[in-house]
């Protein structure tokens, strides 16, 4: 009877023990995870404010001090939201395309008439939580690669679509496409990679993201996450 009780003293020590080993492990991870997700997305800024100033400057030597002002005005606002150490790791994609139109405020000013923007959004899709600033950068990369590679007017389309429990974000453009090997390009675009990281450190192999030629030229990104909804706030009215 003393051995027995004897042994399950220890093994109720131990068994606690190497719980608590295990989380704290688990906070850890999630630790490392969040730092990792924090320094992608600060990586951004920097990368964002270069091409951001790079319009303007072009807007200046071309002496138009009203867009000048107007774009500076913008910019402004979309650093202040970027540079938010409030914002949420993910969002919904309602706010995270609000914050993609004050960026394309800026390129239409840049681009003016050579710049289309269609935005073919699913309603059912506005209340799926996205990766915070996941857009922008995929925006950027067709514009850059797409709109400004080549002289002549160009279309950006951006997609949203819900496939059973799959977010698909899908940007085209009409440029000239990526190359023979899109992958070239998925590695060294700083935008492109950030992405994948992101999207790997929040969901691990439940993501996919592809790019490549489409059947009418042009090129495209397509990003596939586990589709899933902000819950809805209700709220309790004291007679």
């Amino acid at each position: 009877m003393y051995w027995a009780i004897v042994g399950s003293y220890y093994s109720f020590h131990f068994y606690h023990l190497a719980k608590e080993r295990e989380l704290a492990a688990t906070q850890l991870r999630v630790t490392l995870t969040e730092s990792r997700l924090r320094a992608l997305r600060a990586q951004l800024n920097p990368h964002f404010l270069f091409n951001a100033l790079n319009a303007i400057s072009v807007l200046a030597m071309h002496g138009e001090q009203k867009a000048v002002v107007s774009t500076i005005a913008q910019l402004g606002e979309l650093l202040r939201v970027s540079l938010d150490e409030e914002l949420p790791e993910r969002v919904p994609l309602a706010a995270e395309l609000r914050f993609l139109d004050g960026y394309l405020d800026i390129q239409r000013v840049r681009f003016a008439d050579r710049l289309t923007i269609d935005q073919e959004i699913d309603p059912g899709t506005l209340r799926a939580l996205v990766p915070s600033l996941i857009l922008q950068p995929l925006v950027e990369n067709a514009i850059v690669h797409g709109i400004a590679a080549r002289s002549g007017a160009g279309r950006v389309v951006i997609r949203t679509t819900r496939d059973n429990g799959t977010l698909r974000v899908s940007v085209g453009d009409t440029g000239p496409g990526f190359a023979w090997q899109p992958e070239r390009r998925l590695r060294k675009g700083i935008g492109l990679t950030n992405t994948r990281e992101r999207l790997s450190q929040l969901y691990g192999s439940e993501h996919r993201l592809e790019c490549g030629r489409g059947s009418g030229g042009g090129g495209f990104v397509i990003v596939s996450i586990p589709f899933e909804e902000q819950p809805e706030v209700v709220m309790e009215v004291t007679v």
